[in-house]
């Protein structure tokens, strides 16, 4: 737990954030607040891996501004990594929350932090912030549920306020709550100006821009226009993803596709090269996965696969079908094109095998003709596959995972042999694998 210090009735905690010139003292949320005060109650670090990146990013002198500071954690980081030079902005509408923001400065002596009881938005109004009794860093601008209490707040344009106090900025922290998209209208101005020293962290969740009345693709389409590098901030890869706008228009989309999904993820924006700095951990190999957005999707439900029977819809519990493979079935899976491709991760044991022999069982469209297969780039032979057990090379359980291909030279439409308007290409249906 963090060193509680007695300052005051509210407890107060020793951040424990390592390459700081001096240290930061935070007092939390006297009542239950189960998330940000929790963590730095308890250990003294919140989000550690966006504090790391501001760490290996924030520069002396930059301008950082904080949307939705809650009680001030990143904005005192800021504070100490620009330097007397820099300053910070820090905007944070909830009463409560603002009042310990202010206080934490004070005791930290941020002199370069200044602070805006406000919510940044589109234009100057006024609104109402609703409250999150248990979780006071989840306070939103629309009723998540019902029984919230609502409390007056101000909103005000991003751009005019802060252009009057700085021209350009360096880096722009949103977190809001689903009024990400808002929040970037009223701060387009600000971005243009800034936009080639520019980064942003984002927190992109589909589900609270859903419930905000605007959408993961409006997001994105505010940030069209500039020449952009874009990451996925990661914990579980301990780095950064590099992904393309359309890919995260595709995750956005995939996630929407699901009603309940509460899954989100930070969005690094960078109008500056940030990937030559060596501090900085880029996540480049995906193992089995082809590029980013399959890595994020897949690489925490792939389990490794012991080598029993996979069949029918079961198929995918192991296997990563990435291409080849028209839709799943409830017997299995039809091939697609003249290479369908599977690969998987081997589990422990299979490596020892002596002699591992793959079992596959499936049916042919059409004639039944000899499948071309391989294994890790080596071709096997020509088999066919309605049931089949081929020995493989002694070694290649034993990567980090294997990929098996099977080559088709003789495809065929259904339209084209039966009164069917099926245009898709197939050849063979997979039932069953397993490895003996």
């Amino acid at each position: 737990m963090a060193e509680k210090l007695p300052l005051g009735e509210a407890a107060q905690y020793e951040l424990r954030i390592a390459g700081l010139s001096s240290p930061l003292f935070m007092q939390v949320h006297a009542v239950e607040d189960v998330h940000v005060s929790a963590a730095i109650a308890a250990t003294g670090i919140w989000e550690p891996q966006e504090t790391q990146f501001l760490l290996d990013t924030l520069r002396p002198g930059d301008v950082f501004v904080d949307v939705g500071a809650n009680i001030g954690y990143f904005s005192l980081l800021a504070s100490r990594l620009v330097g007397p030079a820099g300053s910070v902005l820090a905007f944070e509408p909830e009463t409560e929350n603002y009042a310990l923001l202010e206080a934490n400065c004070r005791r930290n002596g941020c002199d370069n932090i200044r602070c805006f009881q406000a919510a940044l938005g589109q234009e100057n109004a006024s609104g109402t912030i609703y409250l999150n009794e248990l979780n006071r860093g989840d306070h939103s601008l629309y009723p998540a549920e019902q029984g919230r209490s609502g409390q007056d707040i101000s909103i005000v344009n991003g751009s005019k306020l802060i252009g009057a106090i700085s021209p350009r900025v360096n880096c722009i922290k949103i977190d809001t709550q689903g009024a990400e998209c808002d929040v970037l209208r009223g701060l387009q101005d600000l971005i243009a100006a800034s936009a080639a020293d520019l980064i942003m962290i984002i927190e992109f969740s589909p589900m609270h821009l859903r419930n905000a009345g605007t959408s993961g693709r409006t997001l994105l389409d505010l940030l069209a226009g500039y020449d952009w590098q874009l990451y996925l901030m990661d914990a579980d890869a301990d780095g950064l993803l590099p992904v393309t706008a359309q890919q995260v228009r595709s995750l956005n989309d995939l996630t929407d596709q699901d009603p309940d999904s509460e899954g989100f993820f930070n969005l690094v924006v960078a109008g500056r090269s940030i990937e030559g700095n060596p501090a900085i951990h880029f996540v480049r190999d995906w193992g089995m996965f082809d590029n980013a957005l399959e890595y994020y999707l897949l690489a925490g439900r792939m389990q490794v696969w012991d080598g029993g029977v996979r069949a029918a819809a079961g198929l995918e519990n192991n296997l990563y079908m990435p291409s080849g493979w028209a839709f799943p079935e409830p017997w299995g899976r039809w091939s697609l094109g003249r290479r369908s491709c599977l690969k998987f991760v081997p589990a422990a044991q299979l490596a020892a095998r002596a002699a591992p022999v793959m079992r596959i069982r499936g049916r042919y469209f059409g004639p039944v003709e000899a499948t071309g297969v391989a294994v890790n780039g080596v071709r096997l032979g020509e088999f066919e596959l309605v049931d089949a057990r081929i020995p493989l090379p002694p070694g290649c359980l034993a990567s980090g995972h294997v990929v098996l291909e099977l080559l088709h030279e003789h495809p065929l439409r259904p339209a084209d042999i039966s009164d069917s308007d099926d245009q898709r290409e197939i050849k063979f249906g997979l039932e069953s694998i397993a490895i003996e």
